[in-house]
């Protein structure tokens, strides 16, 4: 049986219990919680703010200027979230932080977390499955805990099922792991590195999020094109039947009108005689 978003009761995943009902309460109560206090922002960034060389697609320290244009059939709106945060239930501090400073970017950043915005009454794993296929890029928060976690890890093996050869999308972030923990499956990945969960390392998963959207997610989608094209189309079908209509009731109107005309002609003719 598929585990379900509003279960209060444990349930065993591989053997292990876990409990997601109340797990997802508690990220509720302590999101709810949070956004009634303003969130500890890392140090602002003073470096030069210069954009990435056409063609780059290293992940240097750049800095990209807030107004960057996002055409309205680019391939950044062809998926709901530019970037999914995975964590574990006792790094979730940690994670909203992280997302109060990814969403109060220049950029309106689109992010979703798992307990925060699956959706009520729905089956976890495939609301899993279809939020990794919606979001451009996925940020893992790789802890101790996360390793012990078998839906994090979960989590994990979709996005690589998503996208195995992961071309920028896929952010690990080690935070108080050594190397011989780095999970095998990443280990062609440049990952993130901090020894402690602070915030030094979110302007660092900001730019690579900026990195690949700005490589991969300015030109235009051809499916959004077809889209709008096939939208307008219909309307200007509508307007032409509609305005044949019109033409249509005007031409019987006058037709009417017209003969009443030659009838009340004929009537004076008949009477006149």
């Amino acid at each position: 049986m598929w585990p379900f978003a509003f279960l209060q009761t444990d349930f065993h995943m591989d053997g292990t219990q876990l409990k997601m009902g109340s797990m997802f309460e508690r990220f509720k109560l302590k999101f709810k919680k949070d956004q009634q206090k303003p969130g500890r922002s890392p140090k602002p960034d003073t470096s030069p703010k210069i954009s990435p060389s056409p063609g780059s697609h290293s992940s240097s320290d750049w800095r990209p200027h807030s107004q960057i244009s996002w055409p309205g059939h680019c391939k950044r709106w062809s998926r709901r979230y530019d970037a999914y945060i995975r964590h574990s239930e006792r790094d979730s501090d940690y994670a909203i932080e992280l997302l109060h400073y990814l969403e109060a970017q220049p950029e309106d950043l689109r992010c979703f977390v798992p307990m925060r915005d699956l959706a009520w009454g729905s089956p976890i794993p495939s609301e899993i499955c279809n939020s990794l296929g919606n979001s451009h890029c996925w940020i893992m928060l790789l802890t101790p805990q996360f390793l012990d976690d078998d839906w994090c890890l979960y989590h994990m093996h979709q996005a690589l099922a998503e996208s195995p050869l992961s071309e920028g999308r896929i952010i690990p972030v080690m935070i108080n792991l050594e190397m011989s923990q780095y999970p095998l499956v990443l280990r062609f990945m440049q990952a993130i590195k901090s020894q402690s969960c602070d915030a030094s390392v979110f302007c660092k998963i900001r730019d690579s999020i900026y990195n690949y959207m700005i490589t991969n997610l300015q030109t235009n989608d051809p499916t959004m094109e077809r889209q709008a094209a096939s939208s307008n189309n219909v309307h200007e079908s509508s307007d032409e039947t509609h305005k044949s209509c019109s033409s249509t009731m005007e031409s019987k109107f006058q037709a009417e009108e017209y003969s009443s005309r030659i009838q009340e002609a004929n009537r004076r003719t008949d009477s006149s005689r």
